[in-house]
């Protein structure tokens, strides 16, 4: 079922391209970047209404995470290093 899915994937982008004249990496691009609105914008909001024990791996608290992730040192200290060694 996945490799079908990856095959209709691939002929739509093939599609797209052709169509439109673009090149690979800028579809690449705005699949990244719609695949982003859709992740915070849609699929976050939904999970974190969800009803549901905190902690039982089904409810996510965006605001509790970037709470946690922005006032530590350790996180925020990763974060930055990961960020600038991607762009190495």
């Amino acid at each position: 079922m996945e490799a079908l899915a990856l095959c209709e994937w691939t002929i739509s982008c093939c599609a797209v391209m052709n169509d439109i004249g673009t090149a690979p990496l800028q579809v690449v691009g705005y699949e990244g970047i719609f695949g982003c609105l859709a992740m915070f914008c849609v699929l976050l909001p939904i999970v974190q209404h969800t009803p549901g024990q905190d902690g039982s791996g089904l409810h996510e608290d965006s605001w509790e995470t970037w709470h946690v992730g922005s006032r530590t040192l350790c996180c925020s200290c990763n974060t930055l290093v990961s960020g600038v060694w991607s762009r190495l």
